[in-house]
């Protein structure tokens, strides 16, 4: 049972793995969870939706513009902004607590 369930999954990653992404420094992490630029075109919502079966994006920018483009194409974007603070730019900013 487990190994039939491993050999699905691998061959959804070989299917996948075989089609080129149309988005830069494109990569799966795990089963299910993939890293890449920022999405620009309407042919990498499509792949992400139609070729892998993505429901939900996070992007991590600090000001997105993909929601238009998100709810076009029926995905979740949730928006989980980073930014690095340097001494002087943060009060709060410990350089010890590392």
């Amino acid at each position: 049972m487990v190994l039939s369930i491993l050999g699905v999954l691998f061959s959804q990653f070989l299917a996948a793995a075989s089609v080129h992404p149309p988005i830069p420094n494109f990569g799966q992490v795990e089963p299910g969870i993939y890293r890449g630029a920022t999405l620009l075109e309407d042919n990498q919502y499509r792949f992400l939706k139609e070729k892998l079966g993505v429901d939900d994006i996070v992007d991590l920018r600090l000001k997105p513009d993909n929601q238009e483009s998100c709810h076009a194409w029926n995905l979740s974007c949730r928006n989980f902004p980073i930014r690095l603070s340097f001494p002087g730019e943060d009060a709060n900013f410990n350089w010890l607590m590392f």
